[in-house]
C-alpha cells in the first residue's frame, strides 16, 4: 500500500476523562503527556501520528490548524490512502456554534440555542467554551507540531515494485525514524535447501541507495541467521524480516544485497509508485482462493513475459502474498493480458493458472481448488470468457471421467504395451536406454496408448472439443475483437495436433493483422513465423555470439556444405548431451565430406556450466551462445521452453528435411546426401 501524503483527511476525536480515545469501535488508551491537555490532538488511523513533516503540504496543515481555530467542538479524525480533494471535507461537519450549560449532575444539558446543533459534541464549557482564541490557536499550533515531530518518517510500502528480483522477493518496506524494516520471501522448491551469505567481498547484507548511493547498513533480525542453511517446506516459501539503518528521504528507490549469487539480491526496489501507476490509469485486481490453505502466494507477470518459459517466471515475475484467502494488487491498466500463478503449485511442477486482462477499473477473481472460476471486470474479459464458453462446457462433462480413469490404480487407463514400457523405463538406470524407452513410449498411436474403454472415451472427448473448437473458430473469424486473442494463441500453439490448420492459420493472420500494434498480436505473428521452421519449411538465419563473444551469421558458417545440423541444446540439458554425444561419431565420420554441424547452448546468467559441458563432453564443432534469451532463437524454431532441438538442414535449398530426429535417421540422410553428392 502506498501512503499518499499529500491527502490526509483530518478527522475528530475526544479526549475523555477516563484517558481512553474513542475512535468507533476502536479504544486506544493514551499516554498521560497527552492527557494533561484534557483537549483536542490530531490522530492519524492505525496508531501512527502525520508520517512525515518531509512529505506534508503546508496548505494540509494550515487547513487543520484553521479547522480547530474556527470550531471549539472539534472531535479530530484522520485516515490515509484518500483522494487529495477529500483533505476539504474535514470541514463539512460544522453545524453552528453551540452554547453549554453544564447540568447539575455532571452531565450536559441542552444548548440554549435553536441554531442547529452537532449532536456528537458534549465536552464541556470549563474547557473549552471559557478559552480565549488565542489559547486556542496557541493550542492547536503546539498539537499540530506535536504530531509532525513525534511521528518520524514512518512510511509501510506494501508489495513494492522491483525492477529485477528472482529467488528473494520483497513483500513489504516500513520505514522509520530508527530503522528500515523489510519483510521477504524466499522462494525455491520443496525440500531444496538455500543459504543467505551476505555480499561476496564483505560478507554483510545492506540496502543501497540508487540516488544517494550510501550502503545502509544490516542491523540484525529476529528469524534470520546469516550463513544458516534452510529447507523448504511443501509451499516452496520462507518468510524473513530484516532490519537496515534508516534510509534517506531522498533515495525514492533501494537494492538489496543479500547473497553472493544475484538470485538471491533483489535490483530496484521502488519507494514510492513507478510513474505507470502515478500518472497512468490503474487496473485494481482483487480475489479470493477457495480451498486452497496452502497458497500463500502467486506470481505475477506479463503473459508475454511469461509464455510458458518457466525461467521467465523467476525472473520476470511479481510476487503477491495471499493473506487469509484473499490478494489485492494495483497494476497499470495497459490492456495487456497478465498471467498469475500460485507458487506452491508450481515448485511441485502442477499447477492451474489464471489469465485476464488489466483494464482500467477494478476486476475481481474466483478462484476454485483446481482452475479459477469467474474473472469478472472489463470487456476484453468478458470477451475472453463468452468465447470459451462451448470448449469450456465441453471439458466440464468429460474432465470428471477421464480423471476417474488417471485415478486407476496401476496405471490402468494404459494398454498393456504402454504398461508395461513404463515399467522398465522406471526401473532403467541407463540414460541412453532411458532416452530410447521415451522415444518409444511418445511414438504409439492412442490406440496402442490407451486401454480400449479410456481409448473410447477419449476420441468421444476429442471429437466434442473439435466440434467446439471449430464453432468457437468460426465465431472469432467473424467477430475479430482483442478478448479473443489468448484463444486463437493457443490454437497456433497446439496447429500440430489441429486437422483444420489452414483454418486456423486464416484465422491468425488476421488476428495478427489487426492487433499488430498490442503486445499479443505482435506474438501471434511470431508464432506464425516460427512455423515456418516446421519440416519443409525454411530455416530461420540468426547471428549469435561463441564463447569468447565473437558475432557469427548462421548463413554464413554453413556456405559450402552439404548437409547441416543444428543442433540447439543447453549444458543443464541431460537428454540434449547425450543426443550431441551419439552424434560425435557421425560428425567424425562425414565432417571431410559437407556434414556440417552447428550447435547454440541455451545459457542463463554466465556461460560457466557451459564451458565445463564442452570440455566434459568433447565437442569438435562450433559452439555458439544463446544467454539469457536475447535472440529468442528458441521461441524462433518452436522449440517451446525445451532445452533443445534437432534440426536437418538442406543448406542449398534452405528446406528443413527433419526436427528431432534419432542418430539412425541422422546417419542415413547424411550418407545420403555426402555419397550421392560427392
Amino acid at each position: 500500500m502506498y501512503i499518499d501524503y499529500y491527502s490526509l483527511l483530518v478527522r475528530c476525536i475526544t479526549i475523555r476523562y477516563c484517558g481512553i480515545i474513542k475512535y468507533y469501535n476502536y479504544y486506544e488508551y493514551i499516554p498521560s503527556s497527552i492527557l494533561s491537555f484534557k483537549t483536542i490532538m490530531i490522530y492519524i488511523y492505525n496508531n501512527t501520528l502525520i508520517y512525515s513533516i518531509n512529505y506534508i503540504r503546508l496548505d494540509c496543515l494550515f487547513k487543520i490548524y484553521s479547522y480547530i481555530c474556527d470550531r471549539c467542538n472539534l472531535f479530530a479524525r484522520a485516515a490515509s490512502n484518500i483522494r487529495p480533494q477529500c483533505a476539504r471535507t474535514a470541514c463539512r461537519q460544522r453545524r453552528g456554534r453551540r452554547r453549554y450549560r453544564p447540568a447539575g449532575n455532571g452531565h450536559f444539558d441542552k444548548p440554549h440555542t435553536d441554531k442547529p446543533m452537532n449532536t456528537n459534541s458534549n465536552l464541556p464549557t470549563s474547557i473549552l467554551g471559557g478559552r480565549s482564541a488565542t489559547l486556542l490557536r496557541s493550542l492547536a499550533a503546539a498539537l499540530i507540531l506535536f504530531a509532525a515531530i513525534s511521528c518520524g518518517r514512518s512510511r509501510m510500502i506494501e508489495n513494492p515494485y522491483c525492477e529485477r528480483a528472482e529467488m528473494l522477493r520483497v513483500l513489504c518496506i516500513e520505514t522509520l525514524d530508527t530503522a528500515t524494516v523489510v519483510d521477504v520471501a524466499v522462494i525455491g522448491y520443496a525440500d531444496k535447501w538455500f543459504m543467505i551469505e551476505g555480499d561476496r567481498q564483505s560478507g554483510e547484507l545492506y540496502l543501497t541507495g540508487r540516488r544517494s548511493g550510501r550502503h545502509y547498513r544490516y542491523l540484525g533480525s529476529d528469524d534470520l541467521i546469516v550463513r544458516h542453511r534452510y529447507t523448504h517446506d511443501s509451499t516452496g516459501i520462507k518468510r524473513f524480516t530484516m532490519r537496515f539503518e534508516p534510509l534517506d528521504p531522498a533515495d525514492r528507490q533501494v537494492d538489496l544485497t543479500a547473497d553472493v549469487s544475484a538470485s538471491f539480491n533483489v535490483e530496484g526496489i521502488f519507494l514510492t509508485p513507478p510513474d505507470s501507476l502515478r500518472k497512468g490509469p490503474v487496473c485494481r485486481v482483487e480475489g479470493v482462493l477457495h480451498d486452497r490453505p496452502a497458497t500463500t502466494m502467486l506470481m505475477l507477470c506479463r503473459w508475454t513475459d511469461y509464455d510458458g518459459n518457466a525461467r521467465d517466471l523467476v525472473s520476470k515475475s511479481r510476487a503477491i502474498p495471499v493473506t487469509d484467502g484473499r490478494f489485492g494488487f494495483n497494476i497499470p491498466a495497459d490492456d495487456d493480458l497478465y498471467v498469475l500463478i500460485p507458487w506452491n503449485e508450481y515448485a511441485v511442477s502442477a499447477w492451474y493458472d489464471c489469465e485476464f486482462f488489466a483494464e482500467k477499473g477494478k476486476v475481481r477473481i474466483e478462484w476454485g481448488a483446481e482452475a479459477p472460476t469467474a474473472i469478472i471486470g472489463g470487456r476484453m474479459n468478458a470477451e475472453k470468457y463468452e468465447l470459451a464458453k462451448p470448449s469450456r462446457e465441453v471439458s466440464d462433462t468429460y474432465r470428471p471421467r477421464l480423471d476417474a480413469f488417471y485415478d486407476m490404480p496401476d496405471l490402468g487407463y494404459l494398454s498393456a504395451r504402454a504398461r508395461e514400457t513404463t515399467a522398465r523405463l522406471e526401473a532403467e538406470t541407463d540414460p541412453d536406454r532411458r532416452d530410447s524407452l521415451i522415444k518409444a513410449l511418445n511414438s504409439l498411436t492412442d490406440e496402442e496408448r490407451y486401454s480400449p474403454e479410456f481409448h473410447t472415451l477419449m476420441s468421444e472427448f476429442k471429437a466434442k472439443a473439435q466440434q467446439a473448437a471449430e464453432a468457437t473458430l468460426h465465431r472469432a473469424e467473424s467477430e475479430v475483437r482483442p478478448g479473443h486473442l489468448p484463444w486463437v494463441i493457443s490454437l497456433i500453439q497446439t496447429i500440430d495436433r489441429r486437422e483444420n490448420r489452414d483454418d486456423i492459420m486464416r484465422v491468425a493472420g488476421i488476428y495478427a493483422e489487426r492487433f499488430a500494434d498490442r503486445p499479443l498480436g505482435q506474438r501471434l505473428a511470431e508464432y506464425i513465423r516460427a512455423l515456418s521452421t516446421e519440416v519443409g519449411g525454411r530455416y530461420a538465419d540468426f547471428e549469435a555470439p561463441d564463447r569468447e563473444g565473437t558475432m557469427h551469421r548462421f548463413s554464413e558458417m554453413i556456405e559450402g556444405s552439404r548437409i547441416v545440423l543444428l543442433d540447439l541444446w543447453a549444458s543443464w540439458c541431460g537428454s540434449c548431451r547425450r543426443a550431441a554425444i551419439r552424434n560425435k561419431p557421425i560428425y567424425e565420420r562425414y565432417r571431410d565430406r559437407g556434414f556440417t554441424v552447428v550447435s547454440v547452448a541455451r545459457e542463463f546468467d554466465n556461460t560457466d556450466n557451459l564451458d565445463a559441458a564442452v570440455a566434459k563432453d568433447g565437442y569438435e564443432w562450433p559452439v555458439l551462445v544463446e544467454l539469457d534469451d536475447r535472440i529468442s532463437l528458441w521461441q524462433t524454431y518452436n522449440a517451446g521452453d525445451s532445452g533443445g532441438l534437432l534440426v536437418l538442414i538442406d543448406p542449398a535449398t534452405g528446406e528443413i528435411l527433419a526436427r528431432d530426429p534419432s542418430a539412425d535417421e541422422i546417419e542415413q540422410t547424411v550418407a545420403r546426401y555426402c555419397d550421392v553428392k560427392q
